[in-house]
């Protein structure tokens, strides 16, 4: 839908039929679907990225299938994604993006502890692993580097 805004040019309107996903991405908005089978978690962190510029969350999965699925219906940038997930685990989420998703960066954060689950998730196929203790400034640093890792390869 098509929107006049002041001066006559349109603009396209970010809205979709489920309430907090959004199918169309803005031009220089890092898109990012949070997967994780905690809702105040996920809560947590939409709150947390709301006020940094040039992010956007489109949306949110609680499982590793819906994630699946959000990926291929919202064309996020960056998934935030953790990896004790039901249905289909994070490592497994990881692979089946790789092959469907190339293009989507895949940030894991995780409350298993980097030593232990680091090299598996990358060796899948994810970009970045953060625990869950890091700070809100180091999860967006990384979802910057990472999907500007992505978009350069």
């Amino acid at each position: 839908m098509s929107t006049r805004a002041p001066g006559g040019r349109g603009r396209e309107d970010h809205t979709s039929t489920n309430p907090g996903e959004s199918a169309v991405p803005e031009q220089g908005v890092i898109r990012v679907l949070l997967c994780d089978d905690v809702p105040e978690f996920r809560t947590l962190m939409r709150l947390a990225l709301k006020d940094e510029p040039g992010l956007e969350v489109v949306g949110e999965a609680g499982d590793g299938a819906s994630c699946i699925a959000k990926v291929a219906r919202l064309r996020p940038d960056v998934v935030l994604l953790d990896l004790s997930m039901p249905s289909i685990d994070g490592i497994q989420v990881i692979r089946s993006l790789r092959r469907h998703s190339a293009e989507c960066a895949i940030v894991v954060l995780s409350g298993l502890a980097a030593s232990r689950m680091r090299a598996r998730a990358i060796e899948a196929g994810a970009d970045s692993y953060l625990e869950k203790g890091a700070s809100f400034e180091e999860i967006q640093k990384t979802v910057h580097t990472s999907v500007r890792t992505r978009r350069g390869r």
